[in-house]
This record gives C-alpha cells, sequence and structure tokens, in this order.
C-alpha cells in the first residue's frame, strides 16, 4: 500500500474543504470531508485483504 499517496489524497481533500468551509459551503465541505474518509478507508482495507 502506497500511504503516500493517502496521504496527499486526504491532504487536497483537506485543503479543498478549508476553502469550502471559509466560503461558508458547510455541507459540501462535510460531504467532502466524509466521502474522503470513506474512499480512504476502503482502500487501506482492501489492500489489506489482498495482501497489499
Amino acid at each position: 500500500m502506497d500511504y503516500r499517496t493517502l496521504y496527499f489524497y486526504l491532504f487536497n481533500q483537506i485543503t479543498d474543504a478549508v476553502e469550502e468551509l471559509d466560503a461558508g459551503m458547510y455541507a459540501e465541505a462535510r460531504e467532502r470531508l466524509a466521502a474522503a474518509q470513506s474512499s480512504t478507508e476502503e482502500q487501506v482495507i482492501s489492500a489489506d485483504e489482498n495482501g497489499l
């Protein structure tokens, strides 16, 4: 598993969410963060199941 790739993905999603929060786009920021969390979790679980 390339955790560096996951780190950069999460970092970018968090950066975008902070920008959305600054713009008052609270629902969009929450949605973005929840989707990033779910996607990252799925990637880690999948890698663990495949022995990566």
